[in-house]
């Protein structure tokens, strides 16, 4: 998935939407949209209705994650592979918890 990230063009257009108050909000409502999915994927593979502020809290996180890794790998102008940043950002995830 993150090999179609991996081009200047892809840089320059993140840098353009985070420049943009209008499409910063669109990034954030899909962030939101992003977190939803991943906390009802969860929801379908652990359906107790006891474990859903845990798996709300999971989604939260791991979708965090993934933004963390994104602008890690936008400020370095994506010189390193996504992936490596995403790994990486699960980690520190892991080891704080």
């Amino acid at each position: 998935m993150s090999a179609r990230f991996q081009t200047a063009r892809t840089v320059a257009i993140s840098r353009l939407i985070r420049e943009s108050d209008v499409l910063s909000s669109r990034r954030h409502r899909n962030d939101l949209h992003r977190e939803q999915v991943i906390y009802d994927m969860l929801c379908e593979l652990w359906p107790a209705k006891d474990r859903r502020d845990r798996l709300r809290l999971v989604a939260m996180a791991s979708s965090g994650a993934l933004r963390i890794a994104v602008d890690a790998w936008l400020e370095q102008g994506g010189k390193r592979q996504l992936t490596k940043f995403v790994q990486d950002a699960f980690a520190n995830l892991k080891a704080a918890i």
